[in-house]
């Protein structure tokens, strides 16, 4: 393996010349040497939009260890590998940009070895779309890819829809795992709920987020928007409400406002549910956040699958429709599908409860309501409904009222 000193592949950068390098496929060359690097020289490279946040090696056990080998020995055993773009009017031209082991860069950036050896792919693209494809092809091959890896680039490349996602949901992130309490969902869990909640039948495991991102059209995008942001106004990011916010709950939340708020419910002999107002519905979603503790004890462990959907559904059932009793709009009817059961004496139940400890007042509007015990429910054999299909976005939106100003232009509280 030939070697090339760090400041040499500096000069590469601003004139790519592609002598000793091996043309791997159409607008991509590659190089492989052995790079010995300052840690100023390394300190040059850019990190591209597309790669997470690396952690920082200090809180981190395996990075420590990392760091202990590096100082020991001066090497990196694995290897990093870099881009150069050529194209003239890339952002990143005459750049050095590291898409491929960046925590072992920060690592070896907290480390007092002055000059590192690693072993290094250097790769020449003549786009910024051919370097961010290779990037994807990378995160693929690794045997535990993570989905907000490939969606960060997805967002950047052929789905820009992700990016409108975010802008119209800040509190969305590409992953959870930040540290940062602001983010109260991650992009691909989302994406995966909303797949889910336009089924007949909710249900998680539709596809894998990276599938399902590109089959995203607008009007995904604005009920996701809608119904995220009507949560996040209710719920918003306090410890207290964390756990409202797991995928279980967003799926049928979702899937109850696409069949109240968009449009009513057909079932059957029953005629059409009621169609809920915006206001109607965060009615039931702040009795959930009320309820709270109790709520969480009432559904954790049971996941949103054929045998718990009923159960679960019942729940959330029960109490939107008490909120509506203690806000005086008891005579709003929700949707009861084939594969959901009656819970109507749980409601009675809940009810009793209620007016059992307080003098019911009722006035219009009630910003608050009382929080009482959750009644358990039976948990019955669930009876599917015959003909159960996938109803996309476009079929939602043209049996309902406008769902959202266009993708592009949403803001909350558009009408």
């Amino acid at each position: 393996m030939e070697t090339m000193t760090g400041s040499e592949l500096i000069k590469l950068a601003k004139n790519p010349v592609l002598n000793k390098f091996v043309n791997v496929e159409e607008g991509q060359w590659m190089d492989s040497v052995l790079l010995t690097v300052t840690q100023e020289e390394m300190g040059e490279w850019i990190t591209p939009a597309f790669q997470r946040d690396a952690i920082n090696p200090s809180k981190s056990a395996v990075a420590q260890e990392f760091i202990e080998r590096l100082e020991h020995s001066g090497k990196i055993a694995t290897t990093f590998q870099l881009a150069i773009v050529r194209d003239k009017n890339s952002e990143f031209k005459g750049q050095i940009l590291h898409i491929d082991g960046q925590q072992r860069r920060v690592s070896a950036e907290s480390s007092q070895v002055a000059k590192i050896a690693v072993p290094t792919e250097i790769r020449v693209f003549d786009t910024d779309e051919r370097m961010l494809r290779h990037y994807k092809v990378i995160q693929k091959k690794m045997k535990n890819p993570r989905p907000d890896d490939i969606l960060r680039a997805d967002a950047l490349d052929d789905v820009p829809l992700l990016l409108i996602l975010l802008k119209n949901c800040p509190f969305v992130s590409y992953s959870r795992a930040t540290g940062d309490e602001t983010y109260v969902a991650s992009l691909g869990e989302v994406i995966r709920s909303h797949f889910g909640a336009m089924q007949e039948a909710p249900e998680p495991g539709w596809g894998s987020a990276t599938e399902l991102a590109h089959l995203l059209k607008k009007e995904d995008v604005a009920i996701m928007s809608k119904v995220l942001n009507l949560l996040y106004e209710v719920w918003g990011h306090e410890k207290g409400t964390s756990h409202l916010w797991n995928g279980k709950n967003v799926i049928l939340l979702e899937w109850l406002y696409v069949n109240t708020v968009l449009a009513p419910y057909h079932q059957g002999k029953g005629g059409k549910t009621t169609q809920l107002t915006e206001e109607q519905f965060k009615m039931g979603v702040l009795q959930m956040k009320i309820d709270g503790v109790e709520y969480h004890k009432a559904t954790k462990g049971y996941p949103l699958n054929e045998a718990q959907r009923s159960y679960l559904y019942g729940v959330i059932w029960v109490i939107f429709r008490f909120a509506f009793y203690i806000n005086g709009e008891e005579n709003i009817t929700l949707p009861k599908p084939g594969w959901s059961n009656d819970y109507a004496k749980q409601l009675k139940a809940k009810i009793k409860s209620f007016e059992g400890t307080q003098m019911l007042q009722r006035q219009k509007p009630v910003k608050e309501a009382a929080q009482v015990e959750l009644i358990p429910l039976p948990r019955p054999p669930v009876v599917l409904s015959q003909g159960m299909k996938r109803r996309t976005a476009e079929e939602v939106a043209a049996r309902s009222v406008p769902v959202a100003a266009p993708a592009a232009t949403f803001k909350w509280g558009a009408k």
